[in-house]
């Protein structure tokens, strides 16, 4: 299976649903078992699946519009000039609440395009700003936007608003540690 994806024989879905296929059958020989497995699992597969239709509706909206790119101009424009050499770490902090309430793909392909381009225009590398960008991850990955959050935090049945008031503060931390 994992030569076949490598190879790129068929699409990534396909192999996954085959893989799963193969996983239920050998694992639970009896069609009552692949049930009763499909169905304690039912409630994370739906509220993931729902999540990532939602957030891709969200993220077409922002980058078909052309919102995130307006934001970051406006970013770019509020900025005073003294703030200029501070621009990476701007970015970093920055780069915390953006990705938390948006799609990586969002945040990266529309609006790190031009910060890093207004970065070289004063003087600061675009690898500099693409670092400062990355520094945010820990909180990124308790995004509501991450389908992964929901499996976690379900199957442990774990409430979201109480694992991010908990999670939360400790990656701000790893961030601002990480940060300097």
């Amino acid at each position: 299976m994992l030569t076949a994806l490598i190879v790129g024989v068929l699409p990534v879905a396909v192999w996954f649903m085959i893989g799963c296929a193969l996983a239920l059958i050998v694992n639970c020989p009896r069609l009552g078992q692949q049930r009763d497995r499909i169905a304690s699992h039912a409630d994370s597969v739906v509220a993931v699946v729902a999540m990532v239709f939602a957030a891709a509706v969200f993220t077409g909206v922002l980058s078909g519009t052309g919102m995130i790119e307006q934001m970051a101009r406006y970013l770019l424009i509020a900025l005073p000039e003294s703030r200029l050499p501070f621009f990476s770490i701007i970015v970093a902090v920055l780069s915390v609440p953006f990705t938390f309430c948006m799609s990586n793909d969002v945040f990266y392909f529309g609006a790190m395009p031009l910060l890093a381009e207004a970065g070289v225009q004063h003087g600061i590398g675009a690898m500099e700003i693409a670092r400062a960008s990355l520094l945010d991850q820990p909180i990124h990955m308790l995004s509501p936007l991450v389908p992964a959050m929901y499996v976690l935090i379900g199957l442990p049945k774990v409430d979201l608003g109480d694992h991010h008031r908990l999670a939360i503060k400790r990656a701000l931390l790893v961030c601002t540690a990480v940060n300097r």
